[in-house]
């Protein structure tokens, strides 16, 4: 694995997820809080399918579906956070904050997909 990618990716980890308990969330003075709250809610949901499709799902069951499946399936718990990481700047009104949280989704799908074999 390539370390050129580990490193920022593991930065902007830390930056997506721990940016959030900085921010004030003001539901009163924001008229995008109820939109960013639905993302937010719905990403968690889907993040949370995404995984247990993969646990559930054994490996005669996975080699039985299309590439295509196999692939968007298996990529799911890292692209699905999208989602969420989408409602978090709505509720807190920061919309700044969509940038590192895709660049992490970008380095962190590259790395996935660099270790994958499909």
């Amino acid at each position: 694995m390539s370390r050129w990618i580990l490193i920022p990716e593991n930065i902007l980890r830390i930056i997506a997820f721990f940016l959030p308990i900085f921010m004030m969330i003001q539901p009163q003075d924001n008229p995008c809080y109820i939109i960013g709250v639905c993302f937010y809610l719905i990403g968690m949901v889907i993040y949370f399918i995404s995984w247990v499709m993969i646990i559930t799902l054994n490996q005669k069951g996975m080699m039985l579906a299309p590439k295509y499946i196999q692939c968007i399936l298996l990529l799911g718990p890292s692209y699905t956070p999208l989602i969420f990481f989408i409602g978090i700047p709505f509720m807190c009104n920061f919309l700044i904050y969509m940038f590192p949280t895709v660049l992490f989704l970008i380095l962190h799908i590259s790395e996935y997909v660099s270790t994958r074999k499909f």
